[in-house]
């Protein structure tokens, strides 16, 4: 009911569709992990590999076939509030604002088959104002480098709370993803402080 009464997955697990943000089953539900209300909470199943170029810097590829709609990994880092982010930023601190991630939500590029697709707005989710410390602590997904034609997105899930606020930041293919083919997102605006795009490297 949450989800807006379907399933954001299918049964083999790939994501349906993006929404603005998606309830997956918690740790008190009964269910098993195989179950594909899980999908993000099961972990990285795909090889991937971080690599750096003397022209573009660091980046992230797959060593495998990436499917349209696969979960690829979680964007971690050190949550801050807006007040604590503001301190750390004078700090020459690298921080990552969710706020600002394209917000498409499309699925492989689901708006050019059907030319009347619609995002779904159910369920809401407030703006997310918080920033993501990845200076000291961080995961591949921090290495992903920004491209205003992303082949990935971040869809907000929650499994372990239900605060709409502080969401888990999981990203999905938006297409085919081919081996060595460098994964990339769309960190959006520049920040108002610095006036860059916050990526760590």
């Amino acid at each position: 009911m949450k989800n807006g009464g379907n399933f954001a997955y299918e049964q083999n697990g790939i994501l349906v569709k993006g929404k603005p943000v998606i309830f997956e089953y918690g740790p008190h539900c009964r269910c098993p992990a195989t179950c594909r209300n899980r999908m993000s909470q099961k972990g990285m199943k795909n090889r991937l590999e971080v690599f750096r170029s003397r022209e573009t810097g660091w980046g992230v590829r797959s060593l495998v076939l990436i499917q349209a709609g696969t979960f690829i990994c979680e964007f971690t880092g050190v949550v801050l509030t807006r007040e604590q982010a503001e301190i750390f930023t004078m700090n020459g601190d690298n921080l990552v604002y969710p706020g600002h991630f394209r917000k498409d939500g499309q699925n492989g590029a689901i708006y050019l088959i059907y030319s009347d697709y619609q995002r779904p707005t159910f369920p809401s989710i407030p703006p997310l104002d918080f920033a993501m410390d990845v200076s000291r602590l961080r995961n591949v997904a921090c290495y992903i480098r920004h491209s205003s034609s992303p082949n990935a997105l971040v869809q907000p899930v929650l499994h372990n709370h239900n605060n709409l606020s502080f969401p888990h930041l999981m990203l999905f293919a938006m297409e085919n993803i081919p081996p060595l083919r460098e994964i990339s997102l769309d960190y959006g605006v520049a920040d108002k402080w610095t006036g860059k795009l916050p990526i760590c490297n």
